[in-house]
C-alpha cells in the first residue's frame, strides 16, 4: 500500500470512531480489520516544522533508526564494573594456586640465601685473623649480590604471573558480559567504576588513575550489570 493510502485510511480510522464504529464492531476486530488493510508500515515520518528536515524512523536489527548505515541507530546500552570484577576473579583460591605456590617455594630459597648470609656474618664477627676476615668479607659480598639478584628474579616472575592472571580473568570477564549482553539484549557496555565508591588519598598518581577509572560519572543504577556479570560469574 503506497504511502498516500495510508493516510486516507488513518484519517477514516478517525472518523469511524467519531460517529460510533467501535460502538457496533469490536475494537479488536476493528483492528484486525485495519492491520489487514494496511499491513506492516515501513516508517514513521516525524515532522520537525517549517524549514526543518523531516526524521523518518524504521526498524534496522530490532532498533529504531534513522539511517541504514548503522550509525543513526538507538542502541541498548549499560555499564559495568569490570575492575571489580577482575578483581574478584584473581582473589579465588583456584586462580591464586599458581602464585601462591610459586611465593611460597620463592620465599624458602630467600629465606635460605638469608640464613647464610646472616652465618656468614657471625663467622665474620668472631674471625679475628685478617687474611679469613677478608676471605668471609668477600664471599659474604658474592653471596649479597646473588641474594639481591634472586630478589629481584622473584619479583619480576611475581609481576608476570599476576599480569597473567589479570589477562585471565579479563577474559573470562568479557565471556560473561557477552552472555549477559545477550540475555539482556544489550549492544554497548562501558567499562566504569561506581562513582560513590570512596576515593583513597595518600598517592596522587593512584588518586589520578582512580578518577580515570570513573569513564561516567552519573549514570541511572537500572543499566550498571555489574550484578548479573558476577552471578553469570558464580561470584
Amino acid at each position: 500500500m503506497k504511502k498516500q493510502e495510508r493516510f486516507v485510511v488513518y484519517s477514516l480510522l478517525i472518523v469511524f470512531v467519531m460517529i460510533g464504529f467501535t460502538n457496533t464492531q469490536p475494537f479488536a476486530r476493528a483492528g484486525a480489520f485495519l492491520a489487514e488493510m494496511l499491513g506492516p508500515a515501513d516508517g514513521v515520518v516525524l515532522h520537525q516544522g517549517e524549514n526543518q528536515e523531516d526524521v523518518t524512523l524504521t526498524a534496522r536489527d530490532g532498533r529504531l533508526a534513522t539511517d541504514d548505515d548503522g550509525l543513526h541507530t538507538v542502541r541498548n546500552v549499560a555499564v559495568c564494573d569490570v575492575i571489580t570484577v577482575v578483581q574478584k576473579l584473581v582473589q579465588r583460591p583456584s586462580a591464586r594456586e599458581e602464585l601462591d605456590d610459586f611465593i611460597e617455594k620463592s620465599n624458602t630459597k630467600l629465606q635460605g640465601m638469608k640464613e647464610d648470609l646472616q652465618q656468614l656474618q657471625k663467622a665474620l664477627e668472631q674471625e679475628s685473623d685478617p687474611a679469613a676476615r677478608a676471605r668471609i668479607a668477600q664471599e659474604g659480598q658474592a653471596r649479597l649480590q646473588e641474594f639481591q639478584q634472586e630478589q629481584r628474579k622473584v619479583l619480576e616472575q611475581q609481576d608476570q604471573l599476576q599480569s597473567k592472571m589479570m589477562v585471565q580473568a579479563y577474559g573470562l570477564a568479557r565471556n560473561a558480559i557477552d552472555a549477559v549482553c545477550k540475555d539482556l539484549d544489550i549492544d554497548i557496555v562501558l567499562a566504569t567504576r561506581d562513582p560513590e565508591l570512596e576515593l583513597e588519598t595518600g598517592i596522587t598518581t593512584k588518586v589520578l588513575t582512580d578518577i580515570l577509572s570513573r569513564t561516567v560519572v552519573h549514570y541511572p543504577t537500572e543499566i550498571d550489570i555489574t550484578a548479573e556479570v558476577l552471578d553469570e560469574l558464580n561470584l
